[in-house]
């Protein structure tokens, strides 16, 4: 069984990329994301949120 993912603030994420200086992960977050649905899963459950 795969656990519910609850919804993710998004602009909490960005902001937390962006205080731990993550740039790259920041432009690359959407596309990522895209891939990780087209899995099942979001880059979100991976980043740990």
């Amino acid at each position: 069984m795969i656990r519910q993912i609850p919804p993710v603030n998004e602009d909490k994420l960005i902001d937390g990329l962006k205080r731990l200086k993550l740039k790259h992960i920041r432009e690359i977050l959407d596309d990522v994301n895209e891939i990780a649905m087209a899995e099942e899963a979001g880059c979100f459950y991976f980043l740990g949120y």
